[in-house]
């Protein structure tokens, strides 16, 4: 029984740890020394591709850039995400997915309080190739629309403002669903498997939330085991 149990709990461990992403972070290199105070308004930033389907976990800005905020958009959905400044780094609380080849707009902003400073360069040579992004074009809209509901993709734009680098991490889908985990208790006959059900719904791309929830049952199952 106990080696059972043991088996199992590789079989857990070692599929959710084979899709653990390493965090790539990819800079432009290009420096942004121009400086401009911005209207409340003004959303710059910069439009960027996925080379494949990441988790975007950050965007770092420069230290004269005062923005507070990074808001994360596409031409379909409009605002996606964004995250708060804390020193020149917004990290994302729930890592939102970067489809491969679909354009994106980074941009920055001070949630409309009062104007803000930031750096820029011009006759960038877009596109800018990084490992798991690419940096596509400029975006530089200049008082067009509120600072909360807007987004402009100006694919002619050759200015990158205030973002000097981007960290994300590949997508990949946990290859052990809790059905399969499942099947390998029923198929084993584990005795307490009635008595300690694991519950919950599991779809075809868990969140980050039900993998966290999924793994802590079958810890908890496991447990369950010795008492």
């Amino acid at each position: 029984m106990k080696n059972k149990i043991l088996l199992l709990s590789l079989v857990v461990l070692f599929s959710f740890a084979f899709v653990t992403a390493i965090p790539v972070t990819d800079s432009h290199q290009v420096d942004i020394t121009g400086s401009t105070t911005g209207e409340t308004v003004n959303l710059f930033g910069v439009i960027i591709q996925p080379n494949l389907n990441v988790s975007l976990i950050s965007v770092d800005k420069t230290s004269a850039t005062t923005a507070t905020k990074v808001y994360v958009w596409n031409a379909v959905e409009g605002l996606i995400a964004s995250a708060d400044f804390v020193g020149d780094t917004a990290t994302f609380s729930s890592y939102p997915i970067l489809n491969e080849g679909t354009l994106y707009a980074l941009t920055v902003s001070n949630e409309g309080i009062t104007p803000f400073v930031v750096n820029y360069a011009i006759s960038v040579p877009f596109p800018i190739s990084g490992t798991n992004i690419d940096y596509y074009t400029g975006n530089n809209e200049v008082g067009f629309g509120n600072w909360n509901e807007s987004y402009y993709f100006d694919n002619g734009s050759d200015v990158l403002a205030g973002i000097v680098s981007v960290t994300t991490e590949e997508y990949v889908e946990p290859p052990v669903q809790q059905n399969q985990v499942q099947g390998l208790m029923r198929f084993w006959k584990f005795d307490k498997l009635e008595d300690t059900p694991i519950t919950g719904e599991v779809t075809s791309e868990p969140s980050q939330t039900q993998e966290i929830s999924f793994v802590t049952q079958i810890i908890n199952w496991l447990k369950g085991l010795f008492n």
